[in-house]
C-alpha cells in the first residue's frame, strides 16, 4: 500500500514538474493550476473514505479523476519542461502541497489497515493512478 502511495506521489511530482506552477498566466502555469487542484482533489477523496460504502463512492470518483489526471500528464510532457525559475517556485510549492497530500493519505492509510476489503476497492484504481500511460 505505501508504494502505491509513492506512485502516486511520483507521478504528481513528475506531472507537476513538467508543467510547472504559479499564476496561471502561460500555459505551463494554467495546466500547473489544473494539476494542483487534481492532486488536491485526490487527497480530498482518500479523506473520505471511511467504509466499504464510502470506498465504493470514492472509487468512481478517483477512476473519473485518473482519466483527468492522464490528460493533464499527456498535455504536461507535450509542453516541456518548465524554465529554470518557474521550476524554483514549483519546488517551493509542490514542498507544502506534498505534505498536505501525505497527511490526507496517511490517514487513509490507517482506515484501510483497519478494514482490509475497504483496499480492495482502493487498490485497483490506485493501481490505475500509480502507473502513469
Amino acid at each position: 500500500m505505501r508504494k502505491q502511495f509513492q506512485q502516486i506521489s511520483i507521478l504528481a511530482l513528475a506531472v507537476v514538474f513538467l508543467a510547472g506552477c504559479g499564476a496561471a498566466v502561460n500555459p505551463q502555469e494554467q495546466l500547473a493550476t489544473k494539476i494542483m487542484a487534481s492532486m488536491d482533489d485526490v487527497a480530498n477523496i482518500f479523506s473520505t473514505i471511511k467504509d466499504e460504502k464510502s470506498a465504493e463512492a470514492a472509487k468512481v470518483r478517483l477512476e473519473a479523476l485518473s482519466s483527468t489526471m492522464n490528460s493533464l500528464t499527456e498535455q504536461a510532457k507535450k509542453l516541456g519542461d518548465p524554465s529554470p525559475e518557474l521550476k524554483a517556485k514549483l519546488e517551493a510549492q509542490m514542498e507544502a502541497k506534498a505534505k498536505v497530500m501525505q497527511d490526507k493519505m496517511m490517514e487513509f492509510a490507517k482506515v484501510a489497515m483497519t478494514n482490509p476489503k475497504i483496499m480492495e476497492i482502493i487498490g485497483p484504481v490506485m493501481q490505475k493512478m500509480g502507473s502513469p500511460k
